[in-house]
């Protein structure tokens, strides 16, 4: 969000206190140029934010004393009050005072979303009526068009159900493609919960979504995680927790038949890069490991953490390189993982 040049606002006031910046209206016009400046109001998008008063309340005192001194009726003032109201009541995106906006319609229900790497929203999972399948569309969302529009919904023609798969952006292209790993099935009247070993291509430069390499093994709620290499690693999902493969920089796939995975989550493992190149990641119950992508892959346990601080509806998010925070779940707790050092280490927060 914008943010108000606020002494500029202010020189403009304290030059209509000293009569050196012509009449009244004229500066207002100038005020609100400057309140609006760089901010996209968008049409039946806006709400009171509560917050206003409490942000500018020394502001709204310093216009009223200036003005007052300048003899300009109240009238004038409370034009200025109004303005600065109506200039923060665009609630969007607002990441500093938890502002929303109202509730607005998609075209489907967005159980899958990914950025794309010119800003859009890539979303799929479901029909338009809200049936669960990622057999039949897809949808890419523009928010320069707010929230009003901005869609385009686009059929999928790939023959794969994409629903419960993995997405990641392609780290070794420039064409912003993001690959899409496994799925699920559809029958011809609703969905299998089961995996599809099909990988999926979406290109944001022209929208479109064609068919890939086929993977080892069939993937329902796998995990896929980027290399510093450009391949990207994909492990877990219903039919595949036995072993990960990696994608390579050629699009074919390499099964790590050395890293066997079937002792861990199958359903969305979390996983994160290390700082040293492997993968670090653990299980619903607390179970730490690396994975070593070179080659056939290994596997080595690192540890374990608390199951009260794990579970399969928990969040998880490297917040710092090497440092992740882990939270929710089996209970309402949260840990540091550190995996900065030789060894992880485990700290309550």
């Amino acid at each position: 969000m914008a943010k108000i040049r606020y002494g500029v606002i202010l020189a403009r006031v304290m030059k209509v206190a000293t009569g050196n910046d012509g009449s009244p209206a004229k500066w207002l016009l100038s005020l609100f140029a400057e309140i609006f400046n760089g901010r996209r109001i968008l049409k039946n998008h806006t709400q009171f934010n509560v917050s206003v008063l409490a942000r500018y309340h020394w502001l709204l005192r310093a216009v009223k004393k200036r003005l007052s001194k300048a003899k300009t009726h109240f009238s004038v003032w409370l034009i200025v009050a109004v303005g600065l109201l109506a200039g923060q009541s665009s609630v969007h995106a607002d990441n500093v005072n938890g502002g929303w906006s109202t509730i607005h319609s998609w075209p489907l229900i967005a159980i899958h979303a990914a950025i794309t790497p010119d800003g859009r929203v890539l979303s799929y999972g479901t029909k338009g009526n809200g049936q669960q399948t990622g057999f039949f569309i897809y949808d890419i969302w523009d928010p320069a068009a707010g929230l009003e529009g901005g869609h385009i919904t686009l059929q999928n023609y790939t023959n794969t159900d994409i629903f419960c798969s993995s997405q990641i952006i392609l780290p070794d292209t420039d064409t912003g493609e993001i690959v899409i790993a496994g799925g699920d099935n559809w029958t011809g009247t609703g969905t299998t919960n089961t995996g599809n070993s099909d990988s999926n291509i979406f290109n944001s430069a022209d929208d479109t979504l064609t068919p890939g390499n086929s993977m080892h093994r069939a993937r329902w709620y796998s995990s896929i995680t980027a290399l510093v290499n450009g391949e990207v690693y994909i492990q877990g999902g219903n039919g595949g927790a036995d072993r990960p493969e990696v994608r390579q920089l050629d699009g074919t796939f390499r099964l790590l038949t050395g890293a066997p995975t079937n002792g861990y989550s199958a359903t969305f493992p979390r996983n994160f890069l290390a700082p040293d190149g492997r993968i670090f990641g653990y299980n619903h119950g607390g179970g730490l490991y690396f994975v070593s992508t070179d080659g056939t892959g290994s596997t080595v346990t690192a540890g374990s953490f608390s199951s009260a601080y794990g579970g399969w509806t928990s969040g998880a998010a490297m917040f710092r390189p090497g440092k992740i925070l882990q939270m929710g779940g089996n209970s309402a707790g949260a840990v540091v993982i550190d995996i900065n050092g030789p060894t992880p280490t485990v700290t309550p927060t």
